[in-house]
C-alpha cells in the first residue's frame, strides 16, 4: 500500500508540474531520460524519434507553443483545473474560484493545513 501511495504521489506530482507551466530544460531532460522512457514502455507507450532526436531548444519552444495553445489561448483552450469540468451535485457546473474551490479550501483549512 505504501508503494502504491508513493507511485501515485509521483504521478500526481508529475502531472501537476506539466499542467502548471511550460516544460523546462530540466524537465525535458527527465522526460528524455531512460528511467522515464522505461516506465512509459511498461505502460505500452513509446516516445517517437521526433521527440527523442529533436534539438532541445527547438523542442522546448514547440512544447511552449503547444502548452499556450492548450491551456492559455488565444481562442478556446482547456482549463487544467478540475473544478471547471466538474458537475456539482446540484446540477451546476463548477467554475474557477467558484463553490467547488471554496469547499476544497474549507476542507484543507479545517484539517489544519
Amino acid at each position: 500500500m505504501i508503494d502504491t501511495a508513493i507511485q501515485r504521489s509521483n504521478i500526481y506530482g508529475f502531472l501537476a508540474l506539466i499542467y502548471r507551466s511550460e516544460v523546462t530544460k530540466p524537465v525535458l531532460a527527465h522526460l528524455k531520460g531512460p528511467g522515464f522512457s522505461s516506465v512509459l514502455e511498461e505502460m505500452g507507450v513509446r516516445m517517437d524519434n521526433d521527440f527523442i532526436n529533436s534539438h532541445e531548444d527547438r523542442l522546448i519552444e514547440d512544447l511552449a507553443v503547444e502548452y499556450t495553445r492548450l491551456f492559455i489561448g488565444p481562442g478556446p483552450h482547456i482549463s487544467p483545473h478540475e473544478s471547471v469540468h466538474h458537475k456539482r451535485d446540484d446540477g451546476d457546473w463548477g467554475t474557477l474560484w467558484g463553490r467547488s474551490t471554496i469547499e476544497v479550501k474549507s476542507l484543507i483549512e479545517s484539517s489544519g493545513l
